[in-house]
């Protein structure tokens, strides 16, 4: 088993919600109390990388007036035989990455950055078209989603577009509210919830979603990615998460773990 992975013990609200007082203030978590109590094969991890200076093209094309150069750099990697979860994980991935750290040093423009994140879901569009993902009818079900007022989406987008290549049936709830995943989570056939939050700013939404779920189906599984699991080491062990996860790679090794823990299997 990943040494990520956090065994949970069942608990009541009243033993989730007492830990929560170390990272919510007082008004925050009387909210949250009350919004939960109305609703009573293991891949080897891949040492390959991207170069700098392919990675620095790629930012700069992304960004730049015309798309044309961004989508030969794509079809170039696509020409010479490069895997498609490479070119998700290694370049369009690692670059997103670059430009939201490039946003925060204020060395590239929001205009620049939106630009370039458009361009990158066009592109993703594309290789679907090229590499059509297979229909899957079997079980398990997952369900991936960013939390609720998460604006960072393309993750979650590269995550259920690699699982369903994988074999796995995953529901993507694009842009859902609280609401809408509890409703999709009655879905008794989804055994775990993957969720993606970029920062503690959403960390009182997760914890709300995740507690609210744990009324509802305290059986379903939940990992989280994402930048909020590098600032909030303790958030698992609080809320009863089952595993934080840093990539792809990581997430698919820690959902086959959890899937044949309770025999399902893709």
């Amino acid at each position: 088993m990943n040494d990520t992975t956090i065994k949970q013990t069942p608990q009541s609200s009243q033993e989730l919600l007492t830990p929560l007082r170390s990272v919510l203030s007082q008004p925050s978590l009387e909210l949250l109390a009350k919004s939960v109590l109305d609703r009573l094969e293991t891949p080897a991890q891949e040492d390959w990388r991207a170069s700098n200076s392919e990675l620095d093209y790629l930012c700069q094309v992304l960004c730049a007036k015309h798309s044309y150069r961004a989508n030969k750099f794509i079809h170039e990697l696509l020409q010479v035989g490069l895997p498609l979860d490479r070119i998700y994980r290694k370049y369009l991935a690692e670059a997103a990455r670059r430009l939201g750290t490039d946003w925060e040093n204020d060395t590239r423009s929001f205009e620049q950055v939106s630009l370039a994140s458009a361009r990158i879901y066009k592109i993703m569009d594309s290789l679907r078209k090229r590499q059509p993902v297979p229909v899957q009818s079997c079980q398990p079900r997952l369900a991936f989603a960013a939390v609720p007022g998460e604006q960072h989406t393309l993750g979650v987008e590269m995550a259920t577009d690699l699982f369903r290549r994988e074999g796995w049936d995953v529901a993507h709830l694009v842009g859902p509210s609280h609401e809408e995943i509890l409703l999709t989570l009655e879905d008794k056939s989804i055994f775990l919830l993957g969720l993606s939050a970029s920062g503690s700013r959403h960390q009182a939404a997760l914890i709300r979603l995740i507690l609210a779920l744990r009324m509802i189906r305290p059986e379903v599984r939940v990992i989280v990615s994402g930048a909020i699991t590098q600032t909030e080491n303790s958030l698992a062990l609080n809320v009863g998460i089952d595993a934080v996860v840093r990539d792809v790679p990581q997430a698919l090794e820690v959902v086959r773990d959890l899937a044949s823990q309770g025999e399902h299997r893709p």
